[in-house]
């Protein structure tokens, strides 16, 4: 341990932890402002049945998802396993991932943090329990706790804010947020990306987007992150604006933004005058790829008005069904009207759970000859429906969550899989049905 001591020791100083990122506060006086201490948040320790099945992303979620919550308090400066590890070596990293309660004092001391909070997830009949501990380390001493069940890790998100806050009760100070407001702000989140394209911008048009962005925000189930936000989140975290392939996820990491929507501007050549316009839009995934996308033409781009009502209408067209799903051009089959379509009947309707996130979003899922669509019970914080085209779906195999032969995963052709529950029961039936579609 000695060795680890002194590495961090080293390469503790004055100035920030490499990575830390402080969220947005109201502004304060140097007076006003509390005394600023440490905490050390320590990586997710997973007891009993679910070492196999909770995986490393999941415990790197919660260790982030919890330092997120404890960022919201004012007088903390949150540090993470990620902090410690970048300040030593391979060999001290080891020593880190095996960390007991004594070890992590040791570390917390030296980056002079006085607090190590702790986090166990352990099975219960139920599912899965996890207990944040707060600990002092100038008093040796637990001096608070937190719980959060659900029957998945998953399902923990909306009660996360609420059992970091009973734990870190001693850690706030008046003005700092309650949980039901940190939990909104940890909602998922539609970033408003910056207006593109080669022909003029009329005044006051990016008010206008962020407008119709909100509005598509509230049909999606997702909390708006209107331009000069997300352009200074995206400033704040060393991306450039228009660099999506960094910004959107560096924002994604941080301020739980999970789609952006980007409108462009066009010169219509085709339409053989010099003002006329082609308004675009596209709804993206953090990843950069286009979920939808649609285009409005306008006769006279100088007109303010109307080229207001163009914006408002192809963005909110987005999250209506008028907006166009972006498809491979390989595609087999066509989906341009899928949802339209007479001869589309539904195969297969059930209950499911899709995981969004930490959040395990319960559902209706119909399949379809041409498609899965997801439409969410309302009261889930990601509400949004989806619509996974199978020609999008490259295979489909079996998983199976806390142990259980549950789930469905789908292959898709771009991006990550989608994992769904949908029960013991149908779960063999429906992999063969989707299987025998796809190919």
């Amino acid at each position: 341990m000695t060795a680890l001591l002194a590495l961090v020791l080293a390469g503790t100083v004055a100035s920030a932890p490499p990575g830390k990122v402080s969220p947005p506060a109201p502004a304060a006086t140097a007076e006003a402002r509390p005394e600023m201490i440490r905490a050390l948040v320590m990586p997710a320790e997973v007891t009993g049945t679910l070492v196999t099945v909770v995986g490393t992303d999941q415990r790197r979620r919660l260790e982030s998802d919890v330092a997120s919550i404890l960022q919201h308090f004012r007088r903390l400066t949150v540090l993470t396993s990620r902090d410690v590890k970048s300040l030593a070596d391979l060999d001290a990293n080891r020593q880190i991932a095996g960390c007991d309660t004594s070890c992590a004092t040791e570390i917390a001391a030296a980056l002079g943090a006085r607090y190590v909070v702790g986090l166990l997830v352990e099975p219960t009949p139920e599912g899965v329990q996890l207990t944040v501990t707060l600990l002092d380390t100038t008093e040796a001493a637990i001096v608070g706790t937190g719980k959060a069940r659900g029957a998945r890790v998953v399902d923990l998100g909306n009660q996360l804010p609420f059992a970091v806050t009973d734990a870190g009760t001693v850690l706030k100070t008046p003005g700092d947020p309650d949980a039901a407001a940190i939990l909104h702000a940890m909602r998922p989140k539609l970033a408003v990306l910056p207006i593109r394209g080669d022909a003029p911008r009329p005044p006051g048009l990016q008010v206008v987007v962020d407008e119709a962005a909100e509005r598509l925000a509230t049909r999606l189930g997702l909390v708006v992150l209107p331009g000069e936000r997300y352009a200074a989140a995206a400033t704040a975290r060393g991306c450039a604006v228009d660099d999506l392939g960094c910004a959107l996820p560096a924002t994604a990491s941080t301020l739980h933004v999970t789609q952006g929507v980007g409108v462009s501007l066009h010169r219509d050549a085709a339409a053989g005058t010099p003002h006329a316009r082609l308004v675009r839009a596209a709804l993206l995934g953090v990843d950069g790829g286009v979920v939808a996308h649609g285009e409005v033409a306008v006769a006279d781009g100088e007109d303010v008005a109307a080229m207001g009502r163009a914006v408002a209408q192809v963005v909110e067209g987005l999250g209506t069904g008028t907006g166009r799903s972006a498809k491979p051009a390989d595609r087999r089959r066509r989906l341009r009207d899928v949802d339209d379509r007479d001869d589309d009947r539904v195969l297969e309707s059930f209950a499911c759970t899709i995981m969004r996130g930490l959040e395990g979003v319960g559902a209706t899922c119909e399949l379809s000859r041409t498609a899965l669509r997801i439409t969410p019970h309302v009261f889930n914080l990601q509400s949004y429906k989806e619509t996974i085209a199978l020609d999008d779906v490259v295979g489909v195999e079996p998983h199976n969550p806390l142990g259980f032969p549950s789930g469905v995963r789908l292959l898709m052709r771009d991006g990550p899989a989608k994992e769904i529950v949908v029960g013991i029961g149908p779960r063999d039936r429906l992999l063969k049905k989707i299987d025998d579609l796809i190919h």
